[in-house]
């Protein structure tokens, strides 16, 4: 399959320009709910079985909620590497019927998995890189606000950096989700987007990135874009740098305290790293709630 490298600076847009759009997130006040609540669909290849997808499989993916699920997706032999590394794997089949291959291809064939095998036993549906680090647990507490029966296409909003918007034709006030932290879609618009399918793999592709091709199909189609949000931002980070899940992670870094995932984390000990600093921040958090129990006890 044709592979299409990726410019994350190209996509980024500057912080101060992410404001909230026209078409605020719709709220609900009880979660509607199904016989589940997240189901995650994490991408991979199978040289990266032993590696990153093992380290998945032994950090974040064993903090999930019961009221979730989660599979890797390789393009094939999916039932000898699931017997070899005892993890769920899934075979991705790719989409036919094309000459060429689009960049977002690999990110619609998801789509259409996710929509004829689990569409409708979970409300929700993340589908990340599997050099991304997840929080599910925050993620599902986060998605309680929300309406899965709405529009929710969710994720790091990308405009794009001023200096590369004509080449990546992005029209003036397109947004797009961010592929490598994680795409959320609640169910409502994963079936609408299982329906699009064939004339998005039709359409001409300007670029060579996924996500922009991604959030252009959706605009075009749907009728939806990323939702706009600045927090959005800082629910789905991306360290620029590419080192930062190497060192050592400080537990007053506000930024990764409040982040629902974060991105890249490019080996097994850069995952280890950053599941322990999640853990300590659980410590953290239960320790702060002990202390606070234990000062209302003594006020009665």
């Amino acid at each position: 399959q044709k592979s299409h490298p990726v410019d994350e600076k190209a996509l980024r847009a500057p912080s101060p320009q992410l404001k909230t759009g026209d078409r605020p997130l719709k709220v609900t006040s009880e979660l509607v709910r199904s016989k589940k609540s997240l189901f995650i669909a994490i991408r991979t290849r199978e040289s990266n079985l032993p590696t990153r997808a093992s380290a998945i499989n032994a950090t974040w993916l064993r903090n999930a909620a019961e009221n979730s699920a989660a599979t890797f997706l390789v393009p094939s032999n999916a039932e000898t590497h699931r017997k070899k590394f005892n993890i769920p794997i899934e075979n991705l089949s790719p989409l036919k019927s094309l000459a060429s291959t689009p960049p977002h291809q690999n990110l619609l064939s998801v789509f259409r998995y996710l929509a004829s095998s689990v569409a409708d036993d979970f409300d929700w549906f993340l589908i990340v890189s599997d050099n991304a680090y997840v929080r599910p647990r925050k993620l599902i507490d986060y998605l309680r606000k929300l309406d899965p029966t709405g529009d929710v296409y969710l994720g790091q909003p990308g405009l794009g950096a001023p200096e590369h918007r004509d080449t990546l034709q992005l029209k003036s006030g397109e947004v797009f989700c961010m592929t490598g932290p994680g795409i959320v879609v609640s169910r409502a618009v994963l079936k609408r987007i299982d329906a699009v399918i064939e004339s998005c793999l039709s359409d001409k592709t300007p670029s060579s990135h996924e996500a922009v091709e991604l959030g252009r199909c959706l605009s075009r189609h749907v009728g939806i874009q990323c939702a706009w949000a600045y927090e959005l931002e800082k629910l789905f980070y991306i360290d620029y740098t590419g080192k930062l899940f190497m060192s050592e992670l400080s537990l007053s870094n506000m930024r990764l305290l409040k982040a629902l995932s974060v991105y890249p984390v490019n080996n097994p000990y850069a995952m280890r790293n950053t599941h322990k600093f999640y853990r300590s921040c659980e410590v953290q958090e239960y320790q702060e709630l002990v202390a606070k129990l234990q000062q209302e006890m003594k006020k009665h």
